[in-house]
């Protein structure tokens, strides 16, 4: 892995570290479906970066440009020169996400710039579709469904494992045993 030049890494193209949570807040409301993953951490952990497993960045401030970079690497809000110099920042260390997951226009532009250095992605979605309910349904809900019991998560978390695997293509187990992704599915 090659590292960018260091002046892409200077000046108007500084990234720094976000260190208080409260600015973040209007940004994960305003696009509450697309940070949700982002926002679940924040809300529980704050923004200390061991806490939520990764660092949130910003270029220009937080109500202009954010983005997640921790087991994911996820752009919530930039322009494109925003969105260079989190590409540059991401490719200035070892790389720590399996994937890049967001709204389609922020992570093909930073696709883009990492695919030289980081290489061929396992799977580029431009159409996936990112969906939430915003009212009740209107079917039956089927009163069988509901949360899986603490005595049920071990079978539960072997159908987690092979789902994600299928999907994701990395499983999501390594580095730590599983501990974590145990953890965040009790969660």
């Amino acid at each position: 892995m090659s590292a960018p030049p260091l002046f892409r890494l200077v000046d108007e193209r500084r990234v720094s570290v976000v260190r208080d949570a409260t600015p973040c807040l209007p940004v994960f409301d305003e696009d509450p479906v697309g940070s949700c993953m982002v926002a679940a951490r924040v809300a529980e952990f704050g923004v200390e970066h061991g806490a939520i497993g990764g660092e949130l960045w910003t270029r220009r401030g937080v109500t202009e440009s954010l983005c997640y970079a921790g087991p994911n690497l996820i752009p919530l809000r930039g322009d494109a020169e925003d969105l260079k110099a989190f590409s540059d920042k991401a490719m200035s260390t070892a790389r720590r996400c399996s994937s890049l997951v967001g709204r389609a226009e922020l992570v093909l532009p930073m696709w883009r710039r990492l695919e030289s250095v980081w290489g061929t992605a396992r799977d580029v979605r431009e159409q996936q579709p990112l969906m939430a309910l915003n009212s009740m349904p209107h079917c039956a809900i089927d009163p069988a469904v509901r949360p899986v019991r603490m005595e049920e998560l071990d079978a539960y978390l072997v159908a987690a494992v092979d789902m994600f695997i299928g999907e994701v293509g990395v499983d999501p187990r390594l580095g730590d045993g599983g501990r974590g992704y145990r953890r965040r599915i009790a969660g």
